[in-house]
């Protein structure tokens, strides 16, 4: 992975996302313990963004037998299911959160603020509405859009 990643868990004050080298891989490699804490920042993190039951579910691309009711678990006493899909969406919302915290470090509400404004960038949508509607590709963009080294190193690939 990058070497800008960081090999020590950090959290994310804005957005509540906590990351480490194994969230940024992979959660194989995670204790179970782990993988409940990871579940409950990134579920933080999507709360903080102001995200529907059924938007978190499409962002996360989480399988059709978890339903909107399913997700107190994962704030509370669940992993979120490994596969490499759920995995690589999770990597996507760590870097996002980590972009708009190097941004706006001062104030963590401008992440929000920033996040549910309508860009030119992105065809006068928010950045929200193409994380939802877009899916993983959304993700991408918007990491990209806020990580120049994520931007310039996965061009590079």
């Amino acid at each position: 992975m990058q070497n800008q990643e960081s090999n020590s868990t950090s959290t994310e004050s804005s957005t509540g996302a906590e990351s480490s080298t194994a969230a940024e891989s992979s959660t194989g490699n995670m204790e179970h313990s782990q993988k409940i804490e990871l579940a409950m920042a990134i579920m933080t993190t999507l709360d903080n963004w102001k995200l529907s039951g059924e938007e978190i579910l499409n962002v996360l691309a989480l399988p059709d037998k978890i339903k909107v009711r399913h997700l107190g678990q994962f704030r509370k006493e669940h992993a979120l299911p490994d596969t490499p899909e759920v995995n690589e969406r999770i990597r996507h919302i760590i870097g996002i959160s980590k972009a708009l915290r190097t941004s706006y470090p001062m104030n963590p509400q401008m992440a929000t603020f920033w996040l549910n404004q309508k860009t030119k960038r992105f065809k006068n949508q928010t950045p929200i509405q193409v994380i939802t509607t877009s899916g993983l590709q959304g993700l991408v963009d918007i990491r990209k859009h806020l990580d120049c080294t994520y931007d310039w190193f996965s061009d590079n690939n």
